[in-house]
């Protein structure tokens, strides 16, 4: 996924995710999502940090720290097999959680 990609299934992710917890426009669903995205986005990089060894760590916080965005997907990609797989298997986690603390 390009970055602008993943911003936009970003987006879609967090109105279904909200949608499915039973959130209605009323709820302020903009609200929801600006404290739910930080949440998920902290999720994804602590489980890429956590696929990485120290070195690759580095490299990405390099990356990170000069706002190489399209630099670091392709990294990711390069560096973690499965890169899309592991991310689904990262926003599906998220959505079971929530869902579950939601119940």
């Amino acid at each position: 996924m390009t970055n602008q990609i993943q911003k936009n299934f970003q987006e879609e992710f967090l109105d279904e995710l909200l949608d499915s917890a039973w959130f209605s426009d009323d709820d302020n669903l903009e609200l929801l999502k600006e404290d739910l995205r930080p949440l998920l986005q902290q999720r994804i990089m602590w489980s890429i940090y956590k696929e990485l060894n120290q070195e690759q760590r580095d490299d990405v916080t390099d990356l990170l720290d000069n706002n190489k965005i399209n630099e670091l997907d392709e990294y990711l990609r390069n560096t973690i097999s499965a890169y899309d797989e592991f991310l689904m298997e990262i926003y599906s986690n998220f959505e079971d959680e929530y869902l579950e603390n939601m119940a």
